[in-house]
């Protein structure tokens, strides 16, 4: 009797890992945020930002979006993404006047994934994270924290040029309607807190400045 041989079809392509849980069977690829000849992207690679923040005066009693900002990372592999998602937002406030009152804010973090053919950006999820709220004392006084923001992800499968969209938004509110504090986003996956003719003064003085996107990947172990 002759046997016919079996071939085992090709496992679809996933990208490297960086992490894996075990206990979940999840594995993690890590993108980092920032800004490059005027675009802003995702990368596995801790690139040098064109620029390090984004910032904004807090002037309204309620709740506003003061910072507002999408990176995009176009993806040459097809695959499929699900399960828990983080995402690491460094947020600074600065007093610039007013009195010493309690300041708040909080991220909403969204993901999209947008058609590589027809460009339709179709939101697959979002979260926040806690509000922050924080005392600002002396005038020019800087508060550091990272946000962070977690989120389940439904399966969802990428086809080559197709494009993962992260967008951010910063909410803020303050005791007056005054310009009593300015609060900013960095975004330098090289964790620098300054450069060389940015505009606005340095905010970040020594927390980190990396903004980043654990995205889950379901792996066979």
């Amino acid at each position: 009797m002759v046997l016919k041989k079996k071939f085992q079809s090709q496992p679809s392509a996933i990208p490297s890992l960086d992490f894996v849980e075990i206990a979940t069977g999840i594995g993690y690829v890590t993108y980092f945020a920032g800004q490059t000849s005027g675009l802003n992207i995702l990368s596995t690679n801790a690139f040098y930002s064109d620029r390090l923040k984004d910032f904004a005066n807090i002037n309204t009693t309620s709740y506003t979006a003061f910072i507002t900002k999408d990176f995009d990372i176009v993806l040459t592999v097809p695959q499929t993404v699900e399960g828990p998602l983080i995402v690491n937002v460094p947020i600074a406030l600065k007093r610039i006047g007013g009195t010493d009152n309690a300041h708040n804010t909080f991220i909403v973090a969204k993901l999209f994934k947008v058609d590589g053919v027809t460009a339709e950006a179709v939101e697959i999820i979002e979260g926040g994270s806690a509000e922050w709220t924080t005392d600002l004392g002396a005038v020019n006084q800087v508060v550091e924290k990272v946000h962070m923001a977690r989120m389940d992800v439904p399966r969802t499968h990428f086809k080559e040029g197709d494009t993962l969209r992260l967008r951010i938004i910063v909410y803020g509110r303050s005791p007056t309607t005054i310009n009593e504090a300015q609060v900013a986003m960095a975004f330098d996956p090289q964790d620098r807190v300054s450069i060389p003719g940015e505009p606005g003064e340095p905010l970040f003085v020594s927390g980190t400045t990396v903004l980043s996107l654990n995205l889950p990947q379901r792996v066979d172990l």
